[in-house]
């Protein structure tokens, strides 16, 4: 088959995998960069589900109810995977300034949690509010990108509020044993 149309479609077809694969080593490169930058290979480990979840969430939503990849929902997937980061980072970042050896591990989760929850969440709110705006539009793609990041935006802050604090206590209990 000739003409535009075609041409076009198989372009597109081949545009999204290049950015699906694009995203797919993003996603790697910034776990691996998670452990080096909190200088530890457990905290790298223990990152790797609550970031992973949200993109999961978000291509279920795809996948149940869009019908799959698009150009417009491989953006909302980077944005929304690099807010999560954000978010577990200063999870870790946090943890690591309150743990000290003579402290229960629950003790250092705690404080936090109570210090960074708060902020992960208003935050999440915010944002997700904002770009929430974007579902009253009658675009599908302007659409589309809305549910797509806010649907990665609250999974990340589930993510990261419940997952990466019980991930943590396991992996300090294993330590430390």
């Amino acid at each position: 088959m000739t003409g535009i149309v075609p041409i076009s479609a198989r372009a597109s077809h081949d545009m999204i995998q290049q950015l699906n694969r694009s995203l797919m080593i993003a996603i790697g490169l910034i776990l691996v960069l998670i452990a080096l930058a909190v200088r530890s290979l457990g905290a790298g480990l223990v990152s790797i589900l609550p970031n992973l979840f949200p993109i999961a969430m978000g291509g279920a939503y795809l996948y149940l109810v869009e019908g799959g990849l698009q150009f417009t929902s491989l953006v909302a997937f980077t944005v929304g995977f690099g807010i999560a980061v954000d978010s577990t980072i200063h999870m870790l970042n946090r943890y690591r300034l309150e743990k000290s050896d003579k402290d229960e591990v629950t003790t250092s989760l705690r404080r936090t949690i109570t210090t960074v929850g708060p902020v992960i969440i208003m935050s999440t709110v915010v944002l997700a509010a904002g770009i929430g705006t974007s579902l009253l539009s009658s675009l599908p793609m302007v659409h589309l990108y809305g549910a797509v990041v806010v649907i990665v935006l609250l999974s990340a802050m589930i993510g990261d509020l419940l997952f990466l604090p019980a991930l943590m206590a396991t992996v300090e209990v294993w330590r430390r044993k």
